[in-house]
């Protein structure tokens, strides 16, 4: 009671007030502009699903293909689909040995430590 009077005495009382809605303020500010980065991410996030499912059936039904193709070529009906094996066995292998060592890992992080910092301009 004898602090509001001395805050209106002193004319805090409007000051506090011009704290209070600065702080206020740029509390909404703070929670849109993670309202916006959290969109952006989730958007780029729905993009690379969408695209890596893309891909995955391409390279399925381009296996198919190329798995059919190599059977006639050999004059088999599986052998094709055995080389192609092995050639993705190889795939698999070097991208365990990337990961293993980090480089694939460093790149990945890079790339979404740059979906997080929004440069100003």
């Amino acid at each position: 009671m004898i602090e509001s009077k001395i805050f209106k005495f002193l004319k805090l009382d409007s000051l506090l007030d011009g704290v209070k809605g600065y702080i206020d303020t740029r509390i909404q500010l703070f929670k849109l502009e993670m309202q916006e980065k959290a969109a952006n991410v989730l958007t780029s996030v729905i993009f690379i699903v969408m695209m890596v499912f893309c891909g995955l059936m391409t390279l399925a039904f381009l296996s198919l293909a190329l798995g059919n193709f190599l059977n006639e070529v050999f004059g088999n009906t599986y052998l094709g689909f055995c080389v192609l094996g092995l050639f993705y066995l190889i795939m698999l292998i070097v991208l365990g040995v990337n990961i293993s060592k980090g480089l694939l890992h460093r790149k990945v992080q890079t790339t979404i430590k740059k979906a997080f910092v929004k440069k100003k301009q």
